[in-house]
């Protein structure tokens, strides 16, 4: 499971992608930054049994790097992922499950386990991550770096 939040002051854009991401990965949660320190951020995710923390950063308005913390008994930084662009419709109910197509790359950031008949899937491809409903793109984000 895994606790989804911004950096320090985002953009409307990222607060919005943040808490859309939180949608679509089951059982995550979004939690406003505000002026959480980042060890205030790790106490709240260890409290609600949560094992890595997503955050996003803001460039030039809009979501630009996806950072993550893992959390065991201390914590520590973890893979730090450059997005180049985005693109995605606003989901206000969340996800329970979750297919992933290809490499694994979702559930291995996200810490989510793979369902084989959710009505939710990620396909991942080189550069670029798609989450689809019913065959329709509700999120796509292209990668600066490979993910493979």
């Amino acid at each position: 499971m895994i606790l989804i939040t911004t950096s320090r002051d985002p953009s409307r854009n990222t607060r919005a992608f943040a808490r859309t991401l939180a949608n679509l990965i089951p059982y995550a949660c979004y939690e406003p930054r505000g002026k959480k320190s980042i060890q205030d951020l790790v106490e709240l995710a260890k409290n609600k049994g949560y094992e890595r923390i997503c955050f996003v950063h803001d460039e030039k308005g809009n979501p630009g790097k996806l950072s993550f913390i893992n959390i065991n008994k201390t914590w520590e930084w973890a893979e730090e992922i450059k997005i180049i662009g985005i693109t995605y419709k606003r989901i206000r109910k969340p996800f329970k499950e979750l297919r992933v197509k290809e490499n694994g790359f979702v559930e291995k950031m996200f810490k989510v386990e793979n369902t084989e008949d959710a009505e939710l899937i990620a396909y991942e491809k080189g550069k670029e991550i798609t989450f689809l409903k019913d065959r329709e793109k509700i999120l796509r984000i292209k990668l600066k770096e490979d993910v493979k």
